[in-house]
């Protein structure tokens, strides 16, 4: 909520830290059959900016709006009517807009940490949070333009910086990266997504072969 965003709440603080900010908090368990409800409900609503449309469980609903830009003027637009409808709903859109729908999750995860880097705008959304209003909320995510030029406000570069500060953890919960992988790259002293896209892929594999 406002409230709680004002008060310097974060998603995933501490109960008794987030009390401390703000004593009326209303703090409620969370219950997955209702946030599944609550997304089937935001991807129904949503469909009226793309009809193509895939939740991404639990927090989370991809729209593919390369297609809409020019019905809607941009991705810009596209994302304010997001964010002023699903607010008029009771949930909180964070926008992630990219050429792939990983990113643009990603890009919406890194807007919802805790000082996160300020990303690329575009219609999207973060992950679920207790608020002093509402209970766990999914909010909306994007996705984005298969054609880069077409990304709001940003570049391709703009982008992938955005994502740098992620931790390399993202890649287990994607299965994008084995356990053993990531041990190895922790080894190497890689803890982010920017640390590993830093490092030339030459070097990584010959490192990779050594161990």
């Amino acid at each position: 909520s406002a409230a709680a965003s004002a008060a310097g709440i974060e998603a995933g603080q501490r109960a008794a830290s987030a009390l401390a900010l703000l004593p009326e908090l209303r703090l409620q368990p969370r219950d997955p059959a209702r946030e599944a409800e609550a997304l089937a409900e935001i991807a129904t609503w949503a469909g009226r900016f793309s009809p193509r449309i895939s939740l991404s469980a639990p927090d989370a609903v991809l729209l593919e709006i390369s297609s809409c830009l020019r019905l809607f003027g941009g991705a810009a637009p596209i994302e304010a009517a997001l964010q002023e409808g699903l607010a008029e709903l009771g949930f909180v859109a964070l926008p992630g807009c990219a050429p792939t729908a990983l990113a643009a999750r990603w890009l919406a995860r890194a807007r919802a940490a805790p000082s996160g880097p300020s990303t690329p705008s575009g219609p999207s959304a973060p992950s679920s949070s207790s608020t002093p209003s509402t209970p766990a909320t999914p909010s909306a995510a994007s996705s984005p333009p298969a054609d880069a030029t077409h990304l709001p406000q940003a570049d391709m570069q703009d982008w992938r910086v955005a994502l740098d500060p992620l931790p390399l953890e993202l890649l287990r919960e994607e299965d994008a990266c084995d356990a053993a992988t990531l041990e190895l790259l922790a080894g190497l002293g890689l803890r982010t997504l920017g640390e590993l896209r830093r490092l030339p892929p030459a070097g990584l594999a010959r490192r990779g072969a050594q161990a």
